[in-house]
């Protein structure tokens, strides 16, 4: 019994979601992993979105040669054996066979995700999930499979309206399928604090956050030229040297750290 409390508890799943695109999603996500590896945390990364970004990002293959995580939702192999080794840690890996239509169907189709996961969950201290930048099954998966949710967004117009809707699927989550599913805190990032007009927008952001009961962190990932070098590289953001990304996700992970306890 003790063994089955255990393997049920252990891990935390983070589902990384925005539904609009440009809001450095899968960079924040790649930070994630890696700032939680710098910290000792065993992380395993599973990549939702059929772009693979995440995926190449980190170094794994986004061919569809290699077991990923089409092959675990339509049932051809199991996790465990789905799992690419990189340089960068473990990743369940997405490729264009996601976008195929009706991959997640039949009864209890929104769990398989969580399902499959959580026959590796005394396996793993953390499963960061990178979402598709859009409304899809795939995304509900993801937050049914999540203990908490990461928001990354920009502080503009855009991503004020997508705020709305993101806290909707949100709660469509928590009421049919996920109860425990908790929002960790929109993260502004790629932000530029010297500008008026940003500073303004962040505060109208915060505002609607706190109109939609979505807590925000208190950090913003300022933009730095070290995001796009890391993806060039294939390095994670840390390794490319001093940064004020590199020093702004560093307070995150401190927080996030805080909240998974």
């Amino acid at each position: 019994m003790w063994r089955r409390y255990r393997e049920a508890t252990i891990t935390k799943t983070l589902a990384i979601i925005s539904q609009k695109g440009g809001t450095a999603k899968t960079c924040t996500a790649a930070a994630l992993i890696a700032g939680l590896r710098r910290e000792g945390k065993r992380v395993l990364a599973v990549d939702t979105d059929p772009q693979a970004n995440l995926t190449a990002m980190i170094g794994g293959d986004p061919s569809g040669a290699t077991r990923g995580l089409y092959d675990v939702l339509t049932g051809h192999s199991v996790l465990r054996r789905a799992v690419q080794t990189t340089a960068q840690g473990p990743i369940v890996g997405a490729d264009s066979r996601l976008a195929e239509k009706g991959i997640l169907h039949g009864r209890n189709a929104e769990y398989r995700l969580k399902t499959a996961l959580d026959s590796v969950a005394n396996e793993y201290d953390v499963v960061i999930v990178d979402c598709p930048p859009n409304l899809s099954t795939l995304t509900y998966s993801a937050l049914t499979a999540a203990d908490g949710a990461i928001i990354p967004a920009k502080a503009d117009r855009f991503s004020m309206d997508a705020l709305r809707q993101i806290a909707a699927t949100i709660n469509a989550v928590k009421s049919s399928s996920n109860s425990r599913l908790q929002v960790y805190g929109v993260l502004i990032t790629m932000y530029e604090r010297r500008l008026t007009v940003a500073r303004l927008m962040r505060d109208k952001l915060e505002e609607q956050a706190r109109a939609l009961g979505l807590p925000m962190y208190a950090t913003s990932i300022r933009k730095s030229v070290s995001v796009e070098e890391s993806q060039i590289t294939g390095e994670d953001i840390f390794k490319a040297g001093h940064s004020n990304a590199a020093a702004d996700y560093n307070e995150i992970i401190k927080e996030l750290l805080k909240q998974m306890d």
